[in-house]
């Protein structure tokens, strides 16, 4: 614990003077004078710098085994952070193995409320608790692990370079070049998140941190806040980070002005690679405000980064205010058309078949980001969690990503469907010139298709959206309805009275598939429980 050397009450780091500070007493130290005291008063004590573990109290979750750690040993949390259980969190004293770095948090908490806040004001659509005072004030300052990464890039280049092509009657010049120099580049701070259900799409989404400010590690600068764990090998992003680095590179080479109206050979950025040499990553923590949504068994993650305010919101949508929403909105639409406009009731058919066909483009569209999303496609870090040998790590780290198996049926039936509303919106303005309609004839074969093939996809759906455990009756409500009212535009009744049943039948197959559509995106929008495994990791008990 970090206690003032005056009056003995808990210190806390304060953002605003980037000074441990006590609240009490109103005494203020710089870190690290405050470490050096400390060690003065206890010779037996190792340096800061030197030992390799601290005390600190682990935190963890009894419903999804997340931990947080923090140097305040009266802290009681109330709550977890990943998973939104109102739970007091259990408590443990543990050795925790020091990391390098550290970037101190430089945005306060009433700074990082406003950011969120102007992030979600203008959202008509999420549900009111996320716009709750009370619930913004759960904001809570986690430092969440990361590896950073150090390349450097000295030695000799020997690669090609063509001018840009100049024509002259028929043909194309170009001048070939010899490109032979040498290379002194050095990049710092190529960073990945070293927690596994820290998803890579959040920790992308508030980047870049500034590396240049980060600090060497104190426990004092976490007075105040918590820590998460890491438990993703440093091997598995160091093939990545030195791609990045060749890349970064190869931009500056091509942006030095006497090779600026040069191409270079698709080979350079492997030649650079050959005179790259990398550092093995440094475990560092960077700042996160984290806040946590939670409703039944899926949560929503509002984070903010806590050097620059970088804001990012998980979204779900509010099915009563889009219902309230629609009918409001419908009611003006309904009068213009019944003024502006005098359509046929077998031209209104074709029409709500299109809007049908185009609901369903979205709805398998949602399913394809449902399954990349529930199957964590492309990150490594997750995919360490079920990797139990160092053979399967090891794969893991050559791999450029974690991908999932694409449902060929559901890709047939996308591009099938974009060429479909294509023919369909000719057939509207082809009809409306009056030049023909027999274009129009294909509209009712190709909605009964789309209708049939929905079925048998909806049916074949992937597993990590039947995981997500939202119902696809909408889809299949609408891919009927598809079929009956196909039928009777090719059968094409006289009375008109059966072409407006079918196409109430076909708005009511339109409404159901529009609400499984707002289901698949809230699925989308937030996250299925985690659940943390702790095998292995660097502490000590």
């Amino acid at each position: 614990m970090y206690l003032c050397l005056g009056c003995g009450s808990n210190l806390r780091f304060d953002i605003a003077t980037q000074r441990l500070k006590c609240d009490s007493c109103e005494n203020s130290y710089d870190v690290r004078e405050y470490d050096e005291i400390k060690y003065k008063e206890d010779t037996s004590m190792e340096t800061p710098e030197d030992k390799a573990f601290y005390d600190s109290v682990v935190l963890s979750c009894p419903h999804c085994g997340g931990e947080v750690i923090t140097n305040d040993e009266n802290t009681v949390a109330s709550y977890c952070s990943y998973c939104g259980a109102s739970v007091v969190l259990e408590r443990r004293m543990q050795g925790v193995k020091k990391p390098q770095k550290i970037i101190p948090f430089a945005v306060s908490k009433e700074q990082c409320r406003k950011n969120y806040k102007d992030f979600v004001g203008k959202a008509f659509f999420v549900p009111k608790e996320l716009k709750n005072d009370k619930y913004i004030e759960q904001f809570r300052g986690i430092y969440m692990p990361y590896w950073t990464y150090e390349a450097a890039h000295e030695g000799e280049l020997h690669t090609k370079a063509e001018s840009k092509p100049e024509r002259h009657g028929d043909y194309l010049y170009y001048d070939c070049y010899k490109v032979d120099g040498t290379v002194r580049d050095k990049q710092k701070g190529i960073s990945f998140d070293a927690e596994a259900t820290y998803d890579d799409e959040l920790s992308k989404a508030i980047e870049p941190y500034d590396y240049r400010k980060a600090q060497e590690f104190s426990p004092a600068y976490m007075c105040g806040f918590f820590g998460d764990l890491p438990n993703v090998p440093e091997k598995i992003y160091s093939k990545e980070a030195g791609d990045i680095s060749d890349s970064i590179t190869k931009q500056r080479i091509e942006k030095i002005s006497e090779f600026k109206d040069m191409d270079f050979d698709k080979g350079l950025q492997d030649d650079i690679s050959k005179i790259r040499k990398m550092e093995k990553g440094e475990s560092t923590l960077f700042p996160v405000w984290f806040l946590t949504y939670r409703k039944n068994d899926r949560v929503a993650y509002a984070i903010v980064n806590g050097q620059t305010g970088a804001t990012y919101a998980d979204m779900p949508a509010s099915i009563k205010k889009y219902i309230i929403f629609s009918l409001i909105l419908a009611i003006p639409i309904y009068f213009i058309l019944e003024v502006a406009i005098t359509m046929l009731p077998t031209t209104l058919l074709k029409l709500v078949e299109l809007v049908a066909i185009v609901a369903v483009i979205l709805y398998f569209c949602n399913v394809r980001k449902v399954k990349k999303r529930e199957s964590h496609e492309g990150d490594k870090g997750y995919a360490t969690l079920k990797a139990d040998t160092k053979t399967e790590i090891n794969k893991i780290s050559k791999e450029e990503g974690n991908n999932v198996k694409k449902s060929k049926l559901s890709s047939l039936l996308l591009k099938l469907d974009i060429w479909v509303v294509v023919f369909v919106i000719l057939i509207v303005v082809v009809s409306f010139a009056g030049i023909t309609n027999f274009i129009g004839n294909i509209m009712p074969f190709a909605g009964i298709l789309t209708g049939i093939v929905s079925i048998i996809s909806n049916f074949k759906e992937d597993e990590n959206v039947k995981r997500a455990y939202i119902s696809s009756v909408g889809i299949v409500i609408l891919a009927i309805t598809m079929i009956i009212s196909g039928v009777v535009d090719v059968i094409k009744p006289i009375q008109d009275w059966i072409n407006y049943i079918a196409i109430a039948i076909l708005l009511i197959g339109i409404v159901s598939c529009n609400m499984a559509i707002i289901r698949k995106y809230n699925v989308l929008a937030t996250r299925p429980l985690p659940q943390f495994d702790r095998k292995g990791g660097e502490q000590k008990g």
